[in-house]
Protein backbone atom coordinates (compact mmCIF):
# COMPACT_ATOMS: atom_id res chain seq x y z
CA UNK A 1 0.00 0.00 0.00
CA UNK A 2 1.53 3.23 -0.71
CA UNK A 3 1.83 5.94 1.94
CA UNK A 4 -1.07 8.26 -0.31
CA UNK A 5 -3.60 5.31 -0.21
CA UNK A 6 -2.39 4.41 3.73
CA UNK A 7 -3.50 7.87 4.92
CA UNK A 8 -6.68 7.79 3.05
CA UNK A 9 -7.27 4.36 4.63
CA UNK A 10 -6.58 6.25 7.97
CA UNK A 11 -8.21 9.15 7.17
CA UNK A 12 -11.51 7.29 6.51
CA UNK A 13 -10.84 5.12 9.74
CA UNK A 14 -10.75 7.65 12.02
CA UNK A 15 -13.90 9.30 10.98
CA UNK A 16 -15.57 5.90 11.63
CA UNK A 17 -14.14 5.87 15.20
CA UNK A 18 -14.62 9.45 15.96
CA UNK A 19 -18.30 8.20 16.03
CA UNK A 20 -17.85 6.12 18.48
CA UNK A 21 -18.45 2.82 16.59
CA UNK A 22 -14.92 1.64 16.20
CA UNK A 23 -16.29 -0.70 13.61
CA UNK A 24 -18.64 -0.66 11.03
CA UNK A 25 -20.84 -3.69 10.66
CA UNK A 26 -21.59 -4.57 6.65
CA UNK A 27 -20.85 -7.93 5.61
CA UNK A 28 -23.17 -8.83 2.34
CA UNK A 29 -24.47 -12.24 1.60
CA UNK A 30 -22.09 -14.04 -1.25
CA UNK A 31 -25.80 -13.89 -3.17
CA UNK A 32 -28.68 -12.09 -3.40
CA UNK A 33 -32.18 -12.02 -5.41
CA UNK A 34 -31.96 -9.21 -7.03
CA UNK A 35 -28.20 -9.51 -7.19
CA UNK A 36 -26.42 -7.01 -4.88
CA UNK A 37 -25.58 -3.81 -6.56
CA UNK A 38 -21.39 -2.92 -6.46
CA UNK A 39 -22.67 0.41 -4.97
CA UNK A 40 -23.75 -1.60 -1.80
CA UNK A 41 -22.42 -0.66 1.36
CA UNK A 42 -20.70 -3.57 2.01
CA UNK A 43 -18.11 -6.48 0.83
CA UNK A 44 -18.71 -8.08 -1.78
CA UNK A 45 -17.33 -11.74 -2.89
CA UNK A 46 -18.19 -12.11 -6.55
CA UNK A 47 -17.26 -15.61 -7.81
CA UNK A 48 -16.50 -15.70 -11.45
CA UNK A 49 -19.71 -17.90 -13.15
CA UNK A 50 -17.70 -21.44 -14.32
CA UNK A 51 -14.16 -20.26 -12.83
CA UNK A 52 -14.70 -20.05 -8.99
CA UNK A 53 -12.17 -17.26 -8.61
CA UNK A 54 -12.67 -14.10 -6.47
CA UNK A 55 -13.41 -10.61 -8.23
CA UNK A 56 -11.04 -8.71 -7.53
CA UNK A 57 -12.48 -5.65 -8.47
CA UNK A 58 -15.33 -5.23 -5.98
CA UNK A 59 -12.49 -6.07 -2.88
CA UNK A 60 -11.12 -2.02 -2.23
CA UNK A 61 -9.60 -1.91 1.26
CA UNK A 62 -10.27 2.12 1.10
CA UNK A 63 -14.28 1.02 1.20
CA UNK A 64 -14.21 -1.70 3.35
CA UNK A 65 -16.54 -2.28 5.75
CA UNK A 66 -15.45 -3.37 8.94
CA UNK A 67 -16.95 -5.38 12.12
CA UNK A 68 -18.66 -6.72 13.13
CA UNK A 69 -16.24 -8.12 15.45
CA UNK A 70 -14.52 -4.10 16.30
CA UNK A 71 -18.27 -2.88 17.01
CA UNK A 72 -18.71 -1.97 20.08
CA UNK A 73 -22.13 -1.64 22.27
CA UNK A 74 -23.46 1.52 23.38
CA UNK A 75 -22.65 0.10 27.04
CA UNK A 76 -19.30 -0.33 26.31
CA UNK A 77 -19.45 3.09 23.60
CA UNK A 78 -19.48 4.71 27.02
CA UNK A 79 -17.48 2.55 29.39
CA UNK A 80 -15.22 4.17 31.40
CA UNK A 81 -11.33 4.61 29.95
CA UNK A 82 -8.56 2.35 31.46
CA UNK A 83 -6.41 4.56 30.51
CA UNK A 84 -6.19 7.41 32.99
CA UNK A 85 -4.17 9.17 30.79
CA UNK A 86 -6.83 8.94 27.83
CA UNK A 87 -9.77 10.32 30.79
CA UNK A 88 -7.70 13.07 31.46
CA UNK A 89 -7.32 13.76 27.92
CA UNK A 90 -11.06 13.64 27.27
CA UNK A 91 -12.28 16.06 29.99
CA UNK A 92 -10.00 18.29 29.24
CA UNK A 93 -6.94 18.00 32.33
CA UNK A 94 -3.67 18.41 32.41
CA UNK A 95 -1.01 15.01 32.79
CA UNK A 96 2.07 14.16 33.97
CA UNK A 97 4.37 11.90 33.72
CA UNK A 98 8.21 10.44 34.44
CA UNK A 99 10.95 8.98 32.55
CA UNK A 100 12.69 5.59 32.80
CA UNK A 101 15.99 5.07 30.94
CA UNK A 102 17.10 1.77 33.40
CA UNK A 103 15.95 -1.53 33.22
CA UNK A 104 14.75 -3.47 36.47
CA UNK A 105 11.69 -4.83 38.22
CA UNK A 106 10.67 -5.44 41.90
CA UNK A 107 10.48 -2.72 44.86
CA UNK A 108 13.26 0.06 44.74
CA UNK A 109 13.97 -0.29 40.99
CA UNK A 110 13.94 2.72 38.68
CA UNK A 111 10.73 2.03 37.13
CA UNK A 112 8.69 1.07 40.45
CA UNK A 113 10.51 4.15 42.15
CA UNK A 114 8.19 6.45 40.30
CA UNK A 115 5.21 3.89 38.77
CA UNK A 116 2.65 4.41 41.50
CA UNK A 117 -0.08 6.68 40.65
CA UNK A 118 -0.99 9.47 41.80
CA UNK A 119 -4.41 11.90 41.04
CA UNK A 120 -2.77 15.45 41.46
CA UNK A 121 1.06 15.04 39.56
CA UNK A 122 1.92 11.13 38.09
CA UNK A 123 -0.16 9.38 35.72
CA UNK A 124 1.41 7.95 33.37
CA UNK A 125 5.59 6.29 33.43
CA UNK A 126 7.26 6.33 29.92
CA UNK A 127 10.24 4.35 28.98
CA UNK A 128 12.62 5.83 26.94
CA UNK A 129 13.75 3.44 23.98
CA UNK A 130 15.33 5.89 21.89
CA UNK A 131 18.03 7.25 23.86
CA UNK A 132 18.75 4.62 26.25
CA UNK A 133 19.70 0.83 25.81
CA UNK A 134 16.60 -0.73 27.23
CA UNK A 135 15.67 -3.70 24.80
CA UNK A 136 12.19 -5.30 24.76
CA UNK A 137 13.13 -8.22 26.69
CA UNK A 138 14.22 -5.79 29.46
CA UNK A 139 11.10 -4.18 28.87
CA UNK A 140 8.34 -6.39 29.21
CA UNK A 141 9.05 -7.70 32.29
CA UNK A 142 8.56 -4.37 33.75
CA UNK A 143 4.71 -3.54 32.51
CA UNK A 144 3.60 -6.51 33.94
CA UNK A 145 0.94 -6.22 36.94
CA UNK A 146 3.34 -8.12 38.92
CA UNK A 147 6.56 -6.17 38.36
CA UNK A 148 6.33 -3.86 40.98
CA UNK A 149 4.81 -6.34 44.09
CA UNK A 150 2.77 -2.76 45.82
CA UNK A 151 0.96 -1.74 42.89
CA UNK A 152 -1.91 -3.29 40.66
CA UNK A 153 -3.19 -2.46 37.36
CA UNK A 154 -5.48 0.35 38.78
CA UNK A 155 -2.67 1.88 41.28
CA UNK A 156 0.27 1.87 39.00
CA UNK A 157 0.93 4.27 36.08
CA UNK A 158 -0.30 3.71 32.37
CA UNK A 159 2.33 2.60 30.64
CA UNK A 160 3.79 4.42 28.18
CA UNK A 161 6.94 4.21 25.83
CA UNK A 162 8.96 6.28 23.82
CA UNK A 163 9.91 4.73 20.67
CA UNK A 164 11.06 5.46 17.22
CA UNK A 165 8.57 4.93 14.39
CA UNK A 166 7.84 1.80 12.76
CA UNK A 167 5.77 -0.88 12.28
CA UNK A 168 7.78 -3.54 14.36
CA UNK A 169 8.69 -1.24 16.82
CA UNK A 170 4.89 -0.20 17.80
CA UNK A 171 3.70 -3.74 18.04
CA UNK A 172 6.26 -4.40 20.42
CA UNK A 173 5.35 -1.82 22.62
CA UNK A 174 1.73 -2.95 22.16
CA UNK A 175 1.91 -6.50 22.44
CA UNK A 176 4.44 -5.37 26.02
CA UNK A 177 1.45 -3.28 27.40
CA UNK A 178 1.96 0.24 26.79
CA UNK A 179 -0.93 2.36 25.51
CA UNK A 180 0.39 5.85 25.36
CA UNK A 181 2.72 5.92 22.51
CA UNK A 182 6.00 9.04 22.03
CA UNK A 183 6.89 9.24 18.69
CA UNK A 184 9.18 11.54 17.00
CA UNK A 185 7.80 12.95 13.78
CA UNK A 186 9.06 14.99 11.16
CA UNK A 187 5.85 15.40 8.94
CA UNK A 188 2.53 14.60 8.25
CA UNK A 189 3.41 11.35 6.59
CA UNK A 190 4.94 10.23 9.60
CA UNK A 191 2.50 11.43 12.25
CA UNK A 192 -0.03 9.49 10.12
CA UNK A 193 2.34 6.62 9.88
CA UNK A 194 2.63 6.89 13.53
CA UNK A 195 -1.23 6.72 14.16
CA UNK A 196 -1.63 4.06 11.11
CA UNK A 197 0.93 1.78 12.89
CA UNK A 198 -0.66 2.23 16.70
CA UNK A 199 -4.11 1.67 16.09
CA UNK A 200 -6.21 -1.86 15.22
CA UNK A 201 -8.46 -2.05 12.24
CA UNK A 202 -10.23 0.02 11.53
CA UNK A 203 -8.93 2.75 12.54
CA UNK A 204 -5.13 1.78 11.83
CA UNK A 205 -3.31 -1.27 11.04
CA UNK A 206 -1.55 -2.59 14.03
CA UNK A 207 -1.30 -6.55 13.57
CA UNK A 208 -3.54 -9.16 15.20
CA UNK A 209 -0.84 -9.51 18.26
CA UNK A 210 -2.31 -8.93 21.88
CA UNK A 211 -0.88 -7.85 25.03
CA UNK A 212 0.83 -9.80 28.16
CA UNK A 213 -1.63 -7.92 30.09
CA UNK A 214 -4.79 -9.12 28.36
CA UNK A 215 -3.33 -12.57 28.31
CA UNK A 216 -2.78 -12.42 32.32
CA UNK A 217 -6.68 -12.10 32.42
CA UNK A 218 -8.60 -14.75 30.12
CA UNK A 219 -11.85 -12.71 30.29
CA UNK A 220 -9.85 -9.52 28.94
CA UNK A 221 -12.06 -7.28 31.43
CA UNK A 222 -11.92 -4.33 33.02
CA UNK A 223 -13.27 -5.63 36.44
CA UNK A 224 -15.46 -3.06 38.38
CA UNK A 225 -14.25 -4.88 41.41
CA UNK A 226 -11.63 -6.82 40.70
CA UNK A 227 -7.38 -5.82 40.72
CA UNK A 228 -7.89 -3.62 37.07
CA UNK A 229 -8.16 -6.14 34.28
CA UNK A 230 -8.80 -5.26 30.89
CA UNK A 231 -12.40 -7.12 30.32
CA UNK A 232 -14.77 -7.42 26.95
CA UNK A 233 -18.22 -6.74 29.31
CA UNK A 234 -16.92 -3.45 30.83
CA UNK A 235 -14.22 -2.04 27.99
CA UNK A 236 -15.52 -4.03 24.51
CA UNK A 237 -12.30 -6.60 24.56
CA UNK A 238 -8.74 -6.23 23.91
CA UNK A 239 -9.24 -4.56 20.27
CA UNK A 240 -11.69 -2.29 20.58
CA UNK A 241 -10.95 -1.05 24.01
CA UNK A 242 -7.30 -0.86 23.16
CA UNK A 243 -8.31 1.79 19.91
CA UNK A 244 -10.55 3.34 22.76
CA UNK A 245 -7.76 3.60 24.96
CA UNK A 246 -4.46 4.35 23.02
CA UNK A 247 -2.91 7.76 23.35
CA UNK A 248 -0.67 9.12 20.35
CA UNK A 249 1.77 11.89 21.29
CA UNK A 250 4.02 13.52 18.07
CA UNK A 251 6.85 14.27 19.57
CA UNK A 252 8.28 17.67 17.44
CA UNK A 253 11.90 18.08 17.47
CA UNK A 254 13.04 19.91 13.77
CA UNK A 255 12.67 22.69 11.93
CA UNK A 256 10.75 20.17 9.10
CA UNK A 257 8.69 19.14 12.39
CA UNK A 258 7.86 22.90 13.48
CA UNK A 259 7.06 23.64 9.82
CA UNK A 260 3.98 21.12 10.04
CA UNK A 261 3.31 21.35 13.29
CA UNK A 262 -0.63 22.79 12.24
CA UNK A 263 -0.70 19.79 10.08
CA UNK A 264 0.38 17.30 11.89
CA UNK A 265 -1.83 18.43 14.99
CA UNK A 266 -5.11 18.57 12.75
CA UNK A 267 -4.76 14.28 12.90
CA UNK A 268 -7.36 12.89 14.56
CA UNK A 269 -5.05 9.71 15.80
CA UNK A 270 -2.76 12.23 17.66
CA UNK A 271 -3.87 13.23 21.07
CA UNK A 272 -0.99 15.50 21.80
CA UNK A 273 1.83 17.23 21.21
CA UNK A 274 5.45 17.22 22.50
CA UNK A 275 7.23 20.30 22.06
CA UNK A 276 10.94 18.77 22.72
CA UNK A 277 12.58 22.37 22.90
CA UNK A 278 16.19 20.51 23.49
CA UNK A 279 16.23 18.63 20.39
CA UNK A 280 14.79 21.16 18.12
CA UNK A 281 17.36 24.10 19.42
CA UNK A 282 20.11 21.32 19.13
CA UNK A 283 18.98 20.65 15.32
CA UNK A 284 17.73 24.50 14.49
CA UNK A 285 21.76 25.19 15.88
CA UNK A 286 20.41 27.55 18.40
CA UNK A 287 16.81 28.27 20.15
CA UNK A 288 14.70 29.83 17.92
CA UNK A 289 11.51 30.92 19.55
CA UNK A 290 9.87 31.36 16.64
CA UNK A 291 9.70 27.34 15.95
CA UNK A 292 8.23 27.20 19.35
CA UNK A 293 5.72 29.38 19.00
CA UNK A 294 4.37 27.39 15.79
CA UNK A 295 4.85 24.15 17.83
CA UNK A 296 3.03 25.54 20.80
CA UNK A 297 -0.12 27.56 18.45
CA UNK A 298 -0.56 24.32 16.63
CA UNK A 299 -1.50 22.75 19.47
CA UNK A 300 -3.91 25.72 21.02
CA UNK A 301 -5.22 26.32 17.95
CA UNK A 302 -6.19 22.18 17.42
CA UNK A 303 -6.90 21.95 21.14
CA UNK A 304 -4.49 19.37 21.78
CA UNK A 305 -2.61 18.60 24.53
CA UNK A 306 0.93 20.43 24.30
CA UNK A 307 3.71 18.44 26.21
CA UNK A 308 7.00 19.59 27.76
CA UNK A 309 9.85 17.96 29.66
CA UNK A 310 11.96 19.31 32.18
CA UNK A 311 14.99 17.72 31.96
CA UNK A 312 16.38 19.09 35.38
CA UNK A 313 14.22 16.83 37.21
CA UNK A 314 15.66 13.40 38.13
CA UNK A 315 13.77 11.17 36.08
CA UNK A 316 12.96 13.85 33.58
CA UNK A 317 9.28 14.97 33.94
CA UNK A 318 6.95 15.48 31.45
CA UNK A 319 3.31 17.78 31.80
CA UNK A 320 1.00 18.14 29.06
CA UNK A 321 -2.08 20.61 29.27
CA UNK A 322 -4.61 21.46 26.79
CA UNK A 323 -3.95 24.61 25.81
Amino acid sequence: MTRSAMKLVFAVAVTAAAQSTLGQSGICPLTGNPPIPNTAPCNLQLITPGIGVPDTKTINPETWAYGPNSDLTPEQQVANYWNPVKARIEAGLPFTGRRVSAPGVGTGSPHCNVAEYNVDNNHFTWIDMIHSGLVYSQVWPMWVNTACPLLTFTTRTARAIQLPLDEREAQHAADGGAIIYIFPVDSVEEANEAAFWTYYPPVGHHSQGGSQLGAAYPNNVLSPDGPGQITLTAAGGQRPSFNRNAVVIAQIRSIEGALQAFKIAEIDGIQAIYLDEDDLESRAGYFHGVLAHFVRAAARHNGKHLCTVDRTTTPHTMTCAKQ
